[in-house]
């Protein structure tokens, strides 16, 4: 089995481009393991609101990401 290794910003543009689902697939993990990376390493997440409004049309084609919060100091 092939590991992969990606920093909080990989992370965090990896879940902001594609879907949990669409990423577990691409990278063979379960999207509640993905899930459960991401909340430990407080990376946050866009909601359902996200990716119906990225599949419309140029109405919300400027719909904004939340900035990456600081790692917790325990992660320095």
């Amino acid at each position: 089995m092939e590991t992969t290794t990606f920093s909080r910003q990989q992370l965090y543009d990896l879940v902001w481009s594609e879907s949990l689902l669409a990423l577990s697939k691409k990278y063979d993990i379960s999207d509640i393991g993905l899930l459960k990376v991401c909340k430990h390493r407080n990376i946050p997440l866009p909601g359902m609101e996200h990716w119906n409004k990225v599949q419309t049309p140029v109405k919300y084609a400027l719909f904004l990401r939340i900035a990456v919060p600081p790692a917790p100091a325990c992660w320095r």
